[in-house]
């Protein structure tokens, strides 16, 4: 499970499109609509709800868990309060986010977390969608692995 963080709504978007059009682990795209949508001329927004945004996030997520898979991982597209992120990493998932001009104010950015970019032109520590996706599908494995030897051993 990934989830977006921060830069803007078409960057988010554009990035959950490469990731799940990619083919790659059989991703699937989940957005619960921020609050602004593309040229909308707002001053002043409410208050994100976080606990509800969480809430409905936690209810998708379960969701999938009790159905057969149709999908081989979830990437949430707007990802906008540090309680969405709290389940997210609950579950097991990752939070990227979006480098650019617009970081969360909600949402920081912790050591692990991966920076990404549309762009092909960045600095070292900013990836691709694609290469952020494959170092955390090998990271997947080495963990998956890793638990399997420990339970060899037990």
């Amino acid at each position: 499970m990934i989830a977006l963080s921060g830069g803007e709504i078409a960057d988010r978007e554009r990035i959950t499109d490469c990731l799940v059009t990619s083919g790659k682990a059989r991703l699937a795209g989940f957005a619960m609509n921020p609050p602004l949508r593309r040229g909308a001329n707002v001053k002043k927004l409410p208050p994100l709800d976080g606990k509800t945004r969480a809430a409905r996030l936690a209810e998708a997520i379960e969701g999938l868990e009790a159905r057969p898979p149709v999908a081989g991982g979830l990437v949430i597209v707007h990802c906008l309060t540090l309680e969405e992120a709290a389940v997210v990493r609950e579950s097991g998932g990752e939070v990227w986010h979006v480098y650019g001009a617009k970081p969360s104010a909600l949402v920081p950015i912790r050591r692990a977390d991966r920076m990404v970019n549309i762009g092909e032109n960045s600095f070292g520590h900013v990836l691709s969608p694609l290469e952020a996706l494959s170092e955390y599908l090998v990271a997947l494995g080495l963990a998956a692995r890793s638990n399997a030897q420990r339970r060899a051993r037990a």
